[in-house]
């Protein structure tokens, strides 16, 4: 393999951001594994990955809590009355904040995104963030995109009852009156409307999602 093709790999891997860089190694390392300049090519694009290494996580002092980085260096300062841990820290765009008896949401540079004061806020550590003005009922959905923080979809009537993808990800948005179901990508704009059955993501060894509805794949470019 020449100098040229691996210099060109290294630096498509560069580019990438680390979420599908991680999704996308496992595969090269599945595939071709016996070429081990390329395997040492993406590990050294890793190295250079911003993200990579500034991994996030609340910590407690006193009663009050704020956020730290893995190196030490403290990115907030204890402010809040708890700061929640996502399902996949690795990947956590944003944290989940409750102070004085209302949620809010932080970004992991510890700026305020959405201000604590609302009795719910949702986010399983990727894609999007949720809260609703009556949580009760489920109603008056606010759609945070993660990666933008900011709102990106609003609702008076849906709910989000899903997230799919890896590195891109969409909300799966329900329709109580009719069942049906519709896509958001992270920008809030609807892909696919009025789904009548399950859906589900995978994605092609060209990082293109491939939208499964019941029996049917669609690529989606």
């Amino acid at each position: 393999m020449s100098r040229q093709v691996v210099e060109q790999v290294l630096q498509v891997v560069k580019e990438m951001d680390c979420i599908t860089l991680n999704f996308l190694l496992t595969k090269i390392i599945l595939k071709i594994m016996a070429s081990r300049l390329i395997f040492l090519s993406a590990l050294v694009a890793i190295l250079h990955c911003p993200m990579m290494g500034q991994m996030v996580f609340p910590f407690c002092q006193g009663n009050l809590y704020g956020l730290v980085s893995e190196k030490g260096t403290i990115i907030l300062s204890p402010r809040y009355d708890a700061i929640k841990l996502s399902e996949h820290p690795a990947q956590s765009e944003v944290f989940v904040v409750y102070h004085q008896g209302a949620y809010g949401l932080v970004d992991k540079t510890g700026k305020e995104v959405v201000p604590p004061k609302f009795d719910n806020m949702f986010y399983r550590g990727a894609g999007f963030a949720w809260y609703y003005n009556d949580n009760y009922h489920e109603r008056g959905l606010h759609v945070i995109s993660s990666r933008e923080r900011k709102e990106v979809y609003h609702s008076d009537s849906l709910r989000l009852i899903e997230i799919l993808g890896q590195g891109k990800y969409f909300g799966e948005i329900y329709n109580g009156k009719t069942g049906h179901t519709s896509l958001i990508n992270e920008s809030g704009k609807i892909v696919i409307p009025d789904i009548h059955g399950k859906v589900s993501i995978e994605f092609t060894d060209y990082d293109c999602p491939l939208i499964i509805l019941g029996s049917i794949s669609k690529p989606f470019f």
